[in-house]
């Protein structure tokens, strides 16, 4: 290339006439698809919105549905509260009741508590006239105090004038059959059948207390004016052996000869404690404290 010349550049070629025609028209569809997708994605848009609807509605109906179920469990709460409270109080006072029902009946029977303890302490008194009521209740202790524990020596305390020759003899037949030996016990006066009872202890523990009174007589015994003749015998010889049952048993604890115990007990023969050791009633005396 010859120096000097400037380069000049080849000249566009013009287009085809075709070519314009491609560029300037747009391809057949596009504006379609263009309008149809935006529509496609608001209906996409709605069916996510009602989906997010719906999920929502279910939480919150389910928010509420815990919140009326915790409603309903502290109402039962506070309603089981407000029972175990009532019962509670109820129960309260059921034991202030039952309390003091107690607190009465302790009182009521404070006496025979005391009784009861010293019956449990085989402790037993012939206190007044011996009838049929207090010889059946002696007895009654006496068998029982046996059978529950026979390894235990039952006390009998006496301060009686006497009584029915035939319960004394049923009294001093028990003392000598139950297991255990029975001390007697002779305070005041024992007189009668009552001083029979005390002479039926066990040997070596019959005690006389300092100033007892002792006093031995024959039984005596009435008869209706009505009754007949051969009833009179009859009760009469009946009276004998029983007045013969004594006589022997006197004789046999003081030894003594039968016509002696039978010359005594004709009359109303008194002793004191010490006579009545001799006589052998008693085996001994307490002590007397006013002498120490």
């Amino acid at each position: 290339m010859p120096v000097g010349v400037p380069k000049v550049p080849p000249m566009p070629l013009e287009p085809d006439e075709s070519e314009i025609n491609n560029q300037k028209k747009p391809k057949q569809g596009f504006l379609e698809k263009s309008i149809k997708f935006p529509k496609r994605l608001a209906a996409e848009k709605e069916l996510i919105d009602e989906e997010e609807n719906k999920v929502e509605n279910e939480e919150e109906k389910k928010v509420e549905n815990e919140e009326v179920v915790e409603e309903e469990v502290v109402e039962e709460e506070v309603v089981y509260k407000e029972v175990e409270v009532v019962e509670e109080k109820v129960e309260k006072k059921k034991k202030e009741k039952d309390g003091e029902e107690e607190e009465e009946n302790e009182e009521e029977e404070e006496w025979v508590d005391l009784y009861e303890r010293l019956y449990r302490d085989r402790a037993l008194f012939l206190f007044k006239d011996l009838d049929k009521e207090l010889a059946n209740t002696i007895v009654g202790l006496m068998v029982f105090l046996n059978l529950e524990d026979n390894t235990k020596e039952q006390f009998l305390f006496i301060n009686s004038p006497g009584g029915s020759l035939v319960y004394g003899i049923a009294v001093h037949d028990v003392s000598r059959s139950v297991r255990p030996d029975v001390h007697t016990l002779g305070m005041g006066v024992a007189a009668s059948m009552a001083a029979f009872i005390l002479s039926g202890g066990a040997q070596t523990k019959r005690l006389a207390f300092p100033h007892v009174r002792v006093m031995i007589h024959q039984p005596t015994c009435v008869f209706p004016k009505d009754s007949a003749p051969v009833d009179v015998g009859m009760d009469g010889e009946e009276v004998t052996k029983l007045r013969n049952y004594v006589v022997s048993h006197y004789a046999q604890r003081s030894r003594r000869s039968v016509s002696m115990v039978i010359a005594d007990l004709k009359k109303n023969t008194y002793m004191t404690p010490t006579e009545a050791r001799t006589y052998g009633i008693v085996d001994s005396i307490a002590a007397d404290w006013e002498a120490y």
